[in-house]
């Protein structure tokens, strides 16, 4: 499925912070409770998005509203798989 995601690439927002030059990976976690840990060699590929639209229209609550990761390689990755 192709959509048209919206938002921040992952390497500009990294841009801004100073991060533990030890940092290998990057803990996710959102108010419905989800947690995961993504290695950083992951989020650095330049499709990577903090997204908060989809289609033009910022997400919904069921879409992981506010901000949602979109890691491309991964999801196709683990899809490829089922």
């Amino acid at each position: 499925m192709r959509v048209d995601w919206q938002g921040v690439r992952f390497t500009d927002f990294e841009q801004q912070l100073t991060p533990d030059p030890k940092a290998t990976h990057v803990h996710f976690e959102s108010m419905g409770g989800y947690t995961t840990c993504v290695p950083l060699v992951h989020l650095r590929y330049e499709k990577v998005l903090l997204c908060y639209k989809v289609g033009g229209e910022y997400l919904e609550a069921e879409y992981g509203a506010p901000l949602r990761m979109f890691i491309p390689q991964l999801w196709v990755t683990r899809a490829s798989r089922a």
